[in-house]
C-alpha cells in the first residue's frame, strides 16, 4: 500500500503548474504600479475578441465536441421558439425588499438568460437563421430591464429606480454573455440589435467602471476584495470590454485594471492554496480568474499568463487537493453538500500543466448563464497535450496555513476524513472550528458538514448566525457550558500537533478561543485517521475552573440508529454503507438526543443533529468518538 501512496503522490506532483520568473516579474510590476509593461505587442485588440469561433466557422461548430449536449441544446431551443419571451418581473424583483426572498427572482431571471444562451448555441449549431428573431427578442427584453443587478445586490433598489448605476455579479455576467453573442453571431444580428447591445453594455457596465477608475464614481468594494466577486466581476468587465471597447487604448486600460486587481483576489487564498469560501465558490471564482488569465495571455501574445504566476499555482491546485473521496469534497463554508471541483475547470488546469486527466472539451455543457465559460471550455485557447497521464490523489493534503487536513485511504472509494481548524472570520464563514467530515463510497458523508442554507436577506446580514446551519449548532463541534462558538478572527484554532505517516495521521488543535466561556481553561480536539484498517478517532479534552456542562454533536443526513447496550450509533451514507460511532465518555454517563435541523437548506433534505450530552456538570471531561466501518 505504501508503494501505491508514493506513486499517487508522484503522479499528483506532475499536475503542478510551473511558474516563470519573467512572467512573475511582469505581473509583480503590474500589481505594484497598476500599469502595463512597455514594449509588449498586444494582439487581438483591434477587433472584437471573445471565446468561441465565429458562426461562419462551420468546421468548428459542425464538429462541436459534445454531441449529446448539442442534441439537448437543439431540443430545448425548439421549445423556446414556441414560447413567448417572459417579461422582466418587477414583483419578483421587489419581493426581496419586502420579505428577503431572493430565490424566486433568481430562478425567473436565470430562465430568461438560459433561454437566450440556448437559442444562441442552437443557431450556431444549425446556422439556418431560424433562431435569430427570437434571440433578438430576448436581447431586447433584457435591455429593457430596469436593472441588471440582482435585487440582493441593489441597495435600496437604487439602480432599479434609476438613482445610480452599479455593477455586480449579475450585470457583469450579462455583459460578458452579450459580448460572446455579439462577437460570434456578428452581422447575423441586425444593426439595430448590435447597437442596442453595445449601448447597454457601455451604459450599464463599461462606462461606470471607467468612471470608477477615474474617480468620477466611487470604486465598488468588489474591485479590491479578496473573494470570488473580484474575479467574477472583473472577468465580466474585461470580457465585455474586449468586444465593446472603443479602441485598443481603452481595452488596455481594462486589461491593466483587471490584472492589477487580481492581486487582491489571490490574497484571499492562504499561502498553501486553501479557499475558505469552499469548493463551490472556488469553482465560481477561479474559473473566472482562468477566463481573465486566458484573455490576457492571448491578448499579450502569450507573454503574460496569470495562471503561471507563482502565487496562483497553489490556488489552481485546490480543486484537486480538496477532494475527500472520488465522489465527495467537504462542504465547508457556503457550499452545496455534494459540490465537487468542476471537471471542466480542472481539465483546463491540467491542460495548462501538460497533464491530460480530463478532456474538458467532451463535457462542454454546464451553466448556460455563464455562456462565455461554455464557449471557452468547448473551444479552449490552450492545446490539449497528446500524452495522457493518470491523475491520483496523495494519502493526505495538509493545508498548514489554513489548518485543514484531508485524509484519504489507499483507494478513494474507502474511508476518507476532513478535519477543520481555521477561524470564524473566513470567507462565507460558518462558526465551525473543529468540525469534521467522514465519508466513503457513493453516498453522502456519514458525518457531514451541512453546507449552505438557501440564501435570503438574513444570510448576509447581522443575523447570519441565527441560522442553525451557519452557527456551530449545525456542525459537529461541542456546545460548551451551554454556549455555541463565537464569530470573529480571534476565534481561531491553534495547531498543537500534526504528525503524519503512511499508516496514521494525528492532528491536534486547541479550540478554546472559539468559546466565550470564562471558566473554560482547556479545550483540545485530537483527530486520528487510521489508514491500514480505516478508522477515525476524535477525542476532546476539556478543563473548567468551575463545574460546567459539555455536549458533543455529530451532523448526519440519514436518521441514525442507536444500538442497545451502549454499542454505539449507526450512521448511513444513503447508498448501503454504514459506519458505527462508539462513544467513550471516560466512565461518565451521557444522554443522546437526535433532532432534525429545521432550516431552509440548499440540499433536498434536512440534516440530523445527534447531541451527546454528558451528565454533569463537572470540571473535567474526556470524550472520544470512534468511527469504524460497519459490516
Amino acid at each position: 500500500m505504501l508503494k501505491k501512496l508514493i506513486l499517487s503522490l508522484a503522479l499528483f506532483a506532475s499536475v503542478q503548474i510551473s511558474a516563470d520568473e519573467t512572467n512573475d516579474a511582469f505581473i509583480d510590476s503590474i500589481f505594484k504600479t497598476g500599469t502595463l509593461p512597455q514594449g509588449l505587442e498586444w494582439k487581438n485588440l483591434e477587433k472584437p475578441f471573445s471565446p468561441g469561433p465565429s458562426i461562419s466557422d462551420r468546421n468548428a461548430w459542425d464538429n462541436f465536441p459534445d454531441k449529446e449536449w448539442k442534441a439537448k441544446i437543439l431540443s430545448r431551443a425548439d421549445e423556446y421558439l414556441k414560447q413567448p419571451v417572459p417579461p422582466f418581473n418587477d414583483e419578483l424583483y421587489m419581493e426581496f425588499y419586502s420579505n428577503g426572498n431572493r430565490r424566486n427572482w433568481e430562478r425567473s431571471e436565470s430562465a430568461r438568460v438560459t433561454a437566450l444562451s440556448c437559442l444562441f448555441l442552437a443557431e450556431c449549431f444549425k446556422a439556418d437563421g431560424t433562431k435569430i428573431a427570437k434571440i433578438e427578442e430576448y436581447i431586447k427584453s433584457i435591455c429593457e430591464e430596469k436593472s441588471w443587478l440582482a435585487p440582493a445586490h441593489d441597495s435600496n433598489a437604487a439602480t432599479y429606480k434609476g438613482k445610480s448605476i452599479d455593477i455586480d455579479l449579475s450585470s457583469a455576467t450579462k455583459a460578458y454573455s452579450f459580448a460572446v453573442i455579439y462577437n460570434v453571431l456578428g452581422d447575423k444580428l441586425s444593426s439595430e440589435t448590435r447597437a442596442l447591445m453595445s449601448r447597454n453594455v457601455r451604459t450599464r457596465v463599461l462606462d461606470p467602471y471607467l468612471e470608477a477608475l477615474s474617480g468620477k464614481h466611487k470604486k465598488w468594494w468588489w474591485m479590491q476584495c479578496t473573494n470570488n466577486w473580484n474575479a467574477v466581476c472583473h472577468a465580466g468587465v474585461l470580457g465585455s470590454a474586449l468586444v465593446f471597447g472603443k479602441d485598443k487604448e481603452e481595452k488596455l486600460i481594462f486589461i491593466a485594471s483587471a490584472i492589477a486587481n487580481m492581486k487582491y483576489y489571490l490574497s484571499g487564498f492562504s499561502p498553501d492554496g486553501y479557499c475558505s469560501e469552499g469548493v463551490g465558490y472556488w469553482n465560481y471564482g477561479f474559473e473566472h480568474f482562468l477566463a481573465i488569465s486566458e484573455s490576457v495571455r492571448v491578448s499579450s501574445g502569450d507573454v503574460i499568463n496569470l495562471m503561471r504566476y507563482s502565487k496562483a499555482v497553489k490556488p489552481s491546485e485546490f480543486g484537486f487537493t480538496i477532494k475527500l473521496t472520488d465522489k465527495l469534497s467537504p462542504a465547508f463554508a457556503d457550499c452545496g453538500l455534494t459540490a465537487m471541483p468542476d471537471r471542466r475547470l480542472c481539465g483546463y488546469i491540467t491542460a495548462i500543466s501538460g497533464v491530460k486527466s480530463i478532456d474538458f472539451r467532451s463535457i462542454a455543457g454546464g451553466d448556460l448563464i455563464k455562456l462565455y465559460m461554455s464557449a471557452l471550455y468547448a473551444y479552449p485557447f490552450v492545446t490539449m497535450p497528446s500524452e495522457q497521464s493518470e491523475l491520483r490523489l496523495p494519502a493526505r493534503t495538509y493545508f498548514q496555513d489554513a489548518g485543514i487536513l484531508i485524509c484519504r485511504s489507499s483507494e478513494l472509494k474507502d474511508l476518507g476524513a476532513a478535519f477543520k481548524g481555521g477561524n470564524n472570520a473566513e470567507h462565507h464563514n460558518h462558526n465551525d472550528i473543529g468540525s469534521f467530515v467522514i465519508a466513503a463510497g457513493e453516498g453522502l458523508p456519514f458525518a457531514a458538514d451541512p453546507g449552505s442554507e438557501v440564501y435570503t436577506k438574513r444570510t448576509f446580514s447581522k443575523d447570519r448566525y441565527d441560522s442553525k446551519l451557519l452557527s456551530s449548532y449545525g456542525h459537529s463541534v461541542p456546545v460548551v457550558a451551554g454556549k455555541l462558538q463565537k464569530t470573529g478572527a480571534e476565534a481561531a484554532a491553534k495547531v498543537l500537533k500534526a504528525d503524519f505517516n503512511a499508516q496514521l495521521d494525528v492532528f491536534m488543535i486547541d479550540i478554546k478561543s472559539a468559546y466565550d466561556v470564562p471558566a473554560l481553561e482547556k479545550l483540545s480536539r485530537t483527530f486520528i485517521f487510521e489508514r491500514e484498517s480505516p478508522a477515525v478517532y476524535i477525542t476532546d479534552e476539556v478543563v473548567f475552573t468551575e463545574e460546567s456542562s459539555f455536549e458533543e454533536a455529530v451532523i448526519t443526513f440519514f436518521e441514525p440508529e442507536i444500538l442497545e447496550n451502549k454499542e454505539g450509533i449507526l450512521l448511513s451514507n444513503g447508498s448501503g454503507k454504514k459506519i458505527r460511532m462508539k462513544i467513550d465518555a471516560g466512565g461518565l454517563t451521557y444522554t443522546i438526543k437526535t433532532e432534525r435541523i429545521e432550516e431552509d437548506i440548499s440540499y433536498k433534505s434536512k440534516p440530523y443533529r445527534i447531541a451527546i450530552k454528558v451528565d454533569g456538570p463537572y470540571k473535567k471531561y474526556r470524550v472520544s468518538l470512534r468511527f469504524l466501518e460497519y459490516k
